[in-house]
């Protein structure tokens, strides 16, 4: 067994064996006989403080599936050999099972307040739009099955649409007091806006604005999944070491049939892994847990980007070249196509905008434009770091057809008198 590995070890020993707060002689026997075993030094163990949870399961990914069984069969041992595994050791178990039975991604590491850590939460999320999830979950019967469910093991499922259909029922006054109390800051005309906001967020736009770019680190192409917050890694765990963090971490579920076969699989894990049943304590209406939804605060608070004008700029008769425009309030970025990937754009946006597909039909596609249309995406990503309006202007395929989003994007066609004089004409509505 590598160094590396017995790292991880030590930590996922050390996690299990704080999990609860409480500490009995039963678990340090068995923690020092896991150590002797695996020969966790001094230094390893000091080492280990620097992980996180799932940093270590990610590093033990090499383990032979007997060695996975194994070691999960120990840290089970460590748990419950004082006779009570709490919710918190029951989802660090619940955590390793996923990960190292089936290789789940999990979100890189967000710092948090220790005040707000908060309870196990579990929420859908999706990269694309699935209607099939999506028609499970708006279903009233169906949404309160799995939200009791959950709730009866004391975690909290969320629903974007569910969730801002509970804010949305909120008063206008206790909203902004909510808001203002969060972000001190806020103009009561702020806090109004983000209300608004919140009626309209949908779950993909959710996805883009928040996780995309940490999912995209993780390598983690899952379209649709359930978020779930697995635990809070302290590093280190001991001052003498440094400053101590508190990590919140987050691993992704892929779905397996449907949402509620997903949480139920999860469930019955889940319910294997502790000793004491949780009786929630919310109730159905009239409490709001805006801790669990802070971050979702967070991103309704940060302005919305300003989206420029998309203007296609023909052959430019001075250069000579193709190019395409995205003029901002106080500044253009002019990004230069070639001939063959301005008509698949210009074709794709026309298309979006005036066709009742809402894009260019894959049947018309003589010429194979998927390398075409990926490098007009890599030529726009280098110019726009931000990731919604990317989004919005970069050309994809969806189903039967290439389109653009153009998302609040007005679009011109530059229309040259002269060498020196045009006129910009406005294709969208």
């Amino acid at each position: 067994m590598t160094i590396e590995e017995k790292t991880a070890i030590a930590r996922l020993a050390s996690d299990i064996l704080k999990a609860d707060g409480l500490l009995s002689v039963e678990q340090f026997e068995l923690y020092n006989e896991m150590k002797e075993e695996y020969h966790l030094t001094d230094e390893i163990i000091s080492r280990s403080r620097h992980l996180t949870f799932c940093q270590a399961l990610d590093m033990l990914r090499g383990l032979t599936r007997l060695e996975k069984k194994d070691l999960q069969k120990q840290m089970h041992n460590l748990a419950f050999c004082d006779n009570v595994s709490t919710m918190e050791e029951g989802m660090l178990l619940t955590t390793m099972y996923y990960k190292l039975e089936h290789g789940v991604k999990h979100v890189p590491a967000e710092s948090t307040d220790k005040d707000l850590c908060g309870s196990i939460s579990m929420t859908y999320m999706e990269s694309e739009e699935h209607e099939g999830y999506n028609a499970e979950l708006s279903t009233p019967e169906r949404f309160r099955l799995i939200r009791s469910i959950c709730k009866e093991e004391g975690i909290h499922f969320g629903y974007l649409p569910a969730i801002t259909s509970g804010f949305t029922k909120i008063p206008q006054e206790s909203m902004v007091s909510i808001l203002k109390y969060m972000h001190p800051s806020l103009t009561d005309e702020d806090a109004i806006n983000v209300g608004r906001r919140m009626s309209e967020i949908t779950t993909t736009e959710f996805y883009y604005k928040v996780l995309h770019i940490s999912m995209e680190e993780t390598g983690n192409q899952q379209k649709q999944f359930l978020l779930v917050k697995s635990n809070i890694s302290m590093t280190p765990y001991c001052q003498a070491d440094g400053d101590i963090a508190y990590i919140k971490e987050y691993i992704c579920l892929p779905i397996e049939g449907s949402v509620l076969e997903t949480v139920d699989k999860f469930i019955d894990i889940y319910k294997t892994n502790v000793t004491t049943s949780y009786s929630a304590q919310l109730s159905e209406d009239g409490l709001y847990d805006f801790r669990l939804y802070k971050r979702f605060f967070n991103f309704l608070l940060t302005p919305p980007p300003v989206m420029p004008d998309l203007i296609f700029l023909g052959q430019e008769p001075l250069t000579g070249k193709h190019a395409i425009m995205l003029r901002f309030i106080h500044n253009n970025k002019r990004i230069t196509l070639t001939p063959k990937e301005y008509d698949a754009f210009l074709t794709i946006v026309d298309k979006t905008l005036h066709s009742r597909q809402k894009g260019m039909p894959i049947g018309l596609d003589r010429t194979n434009l998927a390398p075409v249309i990926s490098h007009i995406r890599q030529k726009i990503t280098r110019e726009l770091p931000e990731i919604g309006m990317q989004e919005s202007l970069l050309p994809e395929r969806k189903g039967n057809v290439y389109t653009a989003r153009l998302n609040d994007i007005k679009v011109f066609i530059r229309r040259y008198t002269t060498v020196s004089e045009w006129t910009d004409e406005q294709i969208s509505k």
